[in-house]
């Protein structure tokens, strides 16, 4: 594993390895569809959803319990005020849990970001810009569509209309900041890791997308929810990296919430999308072997 992160096609060495004077060998074609993040076996991709789901209740007793004794719980009439506690509990509970977990795993205070392939591409930038924005228009397209189909749940929609202040504030930072890195740390890292590590991308695109699926507990848009997980899981893959998927699903669900506060969202959408292209797109960093030109070898 190079500690220095994932090569480019570029930067492998049976890419432009040369003997004598003779042509490029053609053995590595393409860049690896996975980054050179550590891997994550299976039985963490089985355990953290259910760590997790214990975390998030424990959150939920907790602030409940915390805010009725000071009096600020939301009452049962107060739609948006539940929908902020319940979604800020599942976030700092999902945040919590994977931080704790990778500390776990890898025996060290600080995880790095590599632990959750927050790493660069090995896919050259105008493939990963290529695979994310395509993707991004695949799925808005199918949203649209399935939008006019299947009519979507009006009690979220109308909880998410009364926010105001503070509330919506808390609302577009939660979903267009820190649901995607919760979800997609747990979805698209561990899990989707853990499985393909075990059973190859086959089996972890489809899987992954149906763990993401079922806790937003929407039947009706249950299909769509499983196709949009699919994709991003293909973005995962393809790119090899999660930056990716963090971007588009921060921008998906800007798109969502938008119409509520355009500045805002605008606003964490862009910091969201420059912070993870510059991880994704920054070129890798590898010092030249002593050796290279003496063996004939070009990095």
């Amino acid at each position: 594993m190079n500690p220095q992160g994932p090569l480019t096609r570029d930067d492998h060495p049976s890419t432009n390895t040369t003997v004598a004077g003779g042509p490029p060998s053609d053995a590595f074609t393409r860049a690896p569809k996975l980054s050179a993040a550590p891997s994550w076996s299976l039985r963490y991709a089985l355990a953290a959803p259910f760590v997790k789901l214990a975390a998030v209740l424990v959150y939920l007793v907790v602030a409940t319990v915390a805010l009725t004794i000071t009096g600020a719980a939301p009452s049962r009439e107060d739609k948006t005020g539940q929908l902020v506690l319940a979604a800020a509990c599942t976030v700092a509970a999902g945040l919590a849990t994977l931080w704790l977990v990778a500390v776990w795993r890898h025996k060290r205070v600080r995880p790095r970001l590599a632990d959750f392939a927050l790493v660069c591409s090995p896919r050259r930038p105008g493939a990963v810009i290529g695979w994310t924005l395509g993707t991004g228009a695949a799925v808005v397209l199918a949203m649209g569509v399935y939008a006019r189909l299947v009519p979507a749940r009006q009690d979220a929609a109308q909880a998410v209309h009364d926010a105001h202040g503070a509330q919506l504030a808390a609302l577009v930072l939660l979903t267009v900041v820190l649901a995607p890195v919760n979800e997609e740390v747990l979805c698209r890292c561990v899990v989707y890791g853990g499985l393909r590590s075990w059973r190859g991308p086959w089996c972890a695109v489809p899987v992954s997308a149906l763990v993401w699926a079922l806790p937003h507990a929407d039947w009706k848009l249950m299909p769509l929810l499983v196709a949009v997980g699919i994709a991003l899981a293909v973005v995962r893959e393809q790119t090899g990296s999660l930056a990716p998927t963090i971007a588009l699903h921060s921008a998906l669900n800007a798109a969502a919430v938008s119409v509520y506060s355009p500045l805002l969202t605008a606003a964490l959408a862009g910091v969201m999308l420059t912070v993870c292209g510059l991880i994704a797109l920054q070129p890798p960093r590898r010092r030249l072997p002593a050796s290279s030109h003496q063996a004939g070898v070009t990095w």
